[in-house]
């Protein structure tokens, strides 16, 4: 085992995360006026009667703020060939640019920003927010889920894109 970072964090416990192969998300909201999404794949399940799920934000992530005060949010889901969306929404390009890459839409019920050709995409009204240390737990009710399960999921591991093998 290696020490501790200089504000107690584990180096080691950032490395055996890398370990863990996840799904590649894209979490999106909007306060009606900015849209703000985000690259993530701290996406869990919580319950499925009644359909709930979790993202975890870091606080200092440009959608934190929104996130915070919007009713609702989207998971999205992409497919193995949305790499350059995932790109776009880790850093890439500024929160407002991030939009112009892949089908964007507006669904007309809640206004919540989702893509329309991701793997799948899960929209929630969000039931709870807090804060654990460096993140924001957010929760929210599934209200709609639309699927493709014809492509495979865009993977994340140790600090690369995967594919799956069959």
């Amino acid at each position: 085992m290696s020490g501790q970072d200089s504000d107690g964090v584990s180096t080691d416990f950032r490395l055996a995360l890398r370990g863990i192969a996840a799904t590649v998300c894209i979490v999106a909201t909007t306060d009606g006026t900015h849209k703000r999404g985000m690259t993530v794949t701290s996406v869990t399940s919580v319950s499925l009667d009644p359909p709930a799920i979790l993202v975890c934000v870091n606080k200092s992530a440009s959608i934190n703020e929104i996130l915070r005060v919007a009713d609702g949010f989207s998971v999205n889901i992409l497919s193995s060939a949305q790499q350059a969306v995932s790109n776009a929404f880790s850093g890439a390009l500024s929160a407002e640019e991030r939009f112009e890459v892949g089908d964007w839409q507006e669904d007309p019920r809640t206004g919540l920003p989702y893509l329309a050709d991701a793997q799948s995409t899960i929209l929630c009204n969000k039931s709870a927010a807090f804060p654990i240390g460096t993140h924001m737990i957010v929760v929210g009710d599934v209200s709609r889920v639309a699927s493709n399960q014809s492509c495979d999921p865009l993977i994340y591991h140790n600090a690369d894109y995967a594919a799956l093998t069959k």
